[in-house]
């Protein structure tokens, strides 16, 4: 399984800060996250979008 390099602080991540379409993505450095209690860190090497993942990025879909 492979894990973070020890003492790695960032990654890579595509992020919105608004609702919309494709140009309202970001690719940015961010920090890892620390899990709390009970959570898990994962490491996601590949990863997929469907239509409900668009939608609600457009703001057509919530989930409640």
């Amino acid at each position: 399984m492979a894990e973070y390099p020890v003492g790695m602080a960032h990654m890579n991540a595509v992020v919105m800060h608004e609702l919309g379409g494709p140009r309202v993505l970001r690719y940015e450095r961010v920090s890892i996250p620390e899990p709390g209690e009970g959570e898990a860190l994962i490491r996601v090497l590949a990863a997929t979008v469907n239509h409900t993942d668009l939608f609600h990025r457009e703001g057509r879909f919530f989930i409640q």
